[in-house]
């Protein structure tokens, strides 16, 4: 994907390729902010490809998202011999959301709050959406928002609080500890089904999509900023099956269509 879009970069956002998935879906917005290609790495390791492709990206800024549980010190330490490094963590992953949009400005009307555990499926879909509007995804378990999100959300100065995914990912329980806010939610039956409403909220005049296996995150963590990029939305399928609203938003919508991953 970095060298569909980009033939040369000064930044790159990085994440873990195995734990650190949800840094790299709240990270979509940073990496539109630096125009930068989002890569993902081996826990412990700079990898071969991962290396070649920093290379030829020219790059001299790397920003690695999340804790030395998703992103090992290791890795850190040897990307520091060639490049200029900052690691942008919390203590969780809600705490790293937070201070990914704290570093991309720290003031801002309003948020998407998506689910941080188990299914990621409406915070990958929200990616595209996230980055051309300059709106963070933060993130809360199902039951409970909890305070570094809630401070967070009068440290930006938010006033409106959109809801990514229905009550079975995010609580009516979040949603009443959001009174003080303007609260809306997006959401469909089905994971496809919410990122179809995402689509059609913020991508009416698109003429392209980008599509994204939602049951399986790797290929898709970096869609985002490639769905950004070309001012579309990711829907979503599975690896074998395709769901008839879908094939419908497509064939109504979008003649061209980009397929994130390999046929399995």
């Amino acid at each position: 994907i970095s060298k569909f879009v980009y033939s040369a970069s000064d930044s790159v956002v990085l994440a873990g390729a195995y734990g650190g998935e949800v840094d790299a879906l709240a990270g979509t917005l940073l990496a539109k902010t630096k125009n930068a290609p989002m890569l993902l790495t081996s826990k412990y390791q700079v990898d071969p490809p991962l290396a070649t492709e920093l290379k030829r990206l020219k790059a001299k800024n790397i920003y690695i998202l999340g804790g030395e549980a998703a992103v090992s010190k290791a890795v850190e330490t040897e990307l520091k011999k060639t490049y200029t490094v900052k690691r942008i963590s919390g203590s969780d992953r809600e705490a790293t959301a937070v201070a990914i949009a704290r570093e991309v400005g720290g003031q801002y009307k309003h948020v998407f709050l998506a689910r941080a555990y188990e299914v990621l499926a409406d915070a990958l879909a929200v990616g595209p959406a996230s980055a051309l509007n300059g709106i963070p995804v933060l993130l809360t378990p199902t039951h409970n928002l909890c305070d570094v999100t809630l401070n967070a959300l009068k440290e930006f100065g938010v006033t409106h609080v959109t809801i990514i995914g229905g009550e079975g990912a995010i609580s009516k329980t979040v949603e009443n500890q959001l009174k003080n806010y303007n609260v809306n939610r997006i959401s469909g039956a089905e994971r496809e089904d919410t990122a179809l409403a995402i689509a059609d909220e913020y991508f009416k005049s698109s003429v392209g999509a980008v599509m994204a296996n939602g049951y399986v995150y790797a290929d898709a963590l970096v869609g985002g900023y490639l769905g950004a990029y070309f001012g579309a939305p990711i829907l979503l399928t599975n690896a074998n099956t395709i769901s008839y609203r879908v094939i419908s938003h497509l064939s109504e919508k979008t003649p061209e269509e980009l397929a994130l991953g390999g046929l399995a």
